[in-house]
């Protein structure tokens, strides 16, 4: 089966990395006019109520990823209409149940309708933008996240997490990749240290030079340190 986009709008301020599972054959349409023959979906209309009979929602953390998975498990195709280019939101609370993080806060999103189609059976992984980790104190965190679909009801998860330590905008030289998942860096004490990549530091990985002075971010969980950002200090 394809999964279906309508997308109602030209304007894209940020875009959402998504992965879907089964068929990877996605129809996207972009406008709403008469010129382009697609129809706008009419905001008065009913919607379907979404909820947790119909769809799965899942959150885990494996292999350095955060991925938030829906999955129809129902016998029909399920419709999502999103108000913007925004998915998802999550918060992420201390364990006084005090929200330190919202991820909407410091973003922008497009204004735009955006409609998906989930057939049968078929599931959405996700994956969840985390680098906020870093600025974040060491302890241990709830992530709470939900799909911002507007037939959504209660399409959430959560998570518990520990960072061990965290660090933002250090100095360092980049020595260069160990493998596909992991680089080096010598920090200024002199101490060569591996870092996990995640699929938001990889595009930045290829304009590094070796011996390249760099600034970064990371935090520390499950014993691995988890590189969130980095760039030539340069």
């Amino acid at each position: 089966m394809k999964k279906h986009w309508k997308v109602l709008s030209a304007i894209t301020l940020a875009t959402l990395i998504t992965a879907a599972c089964g068929s990877n054959d996605v129809d996207q349409k972009v406008g709403g006019d008469n010129q382009t023959g697609y129809e706008t979906p009419d905001e008065n209309d009913s919607k379907e109520v979404i909820n947790e009979e119909d769809v799965s929602a899942d959150l885990q953390f494996s292999d350095g990823y955060y991925t938030f998975t829906l999955k129809n498990t129902s016998d029909k195709n399920i419709d999502f209409t999103f108000s913007s280019t925004q998915e998802y939101e999550y918060q992420i609370k201390d364990q006084s149940d005090n929200v330190v993080y919202t991820f909407s806060m410091d973003k922008m999103f497009g204004q735009q309708v955006v409609e998906k189609t989930l057939a049968s059976g078929e599931s959405e992984v996700i994956n969840v933008d985390v680098n906020v980790f870093s600025s974040l104190q060491p302890g241990t965190y709830t992530l709470e996240i939900w799909s911002m679909a507007l037939e959504a009801e209660n399409l959430s998860s959560k998570i518990e997490f520990t960072l061990d330590e965290v660090a933002n905008n250090l100095e360092g030289t980049y020595v260069g990749q160990i493998d596909n998942n992991s680089v080096e860096i010598i920090d200024e004490d002199g101490n060569p240290k591996a870092f996990r990549l995640t699929g938001f530091t990889n595009e930045f990985i290829t304009s590094l030079e070796a011996e390249e002075k760099v600034n970064y971010s990371y935090y520390k969980q499950n014993e691995q340190l988890f590189l969130t950002a980095i760039h030539s200090a340069q």
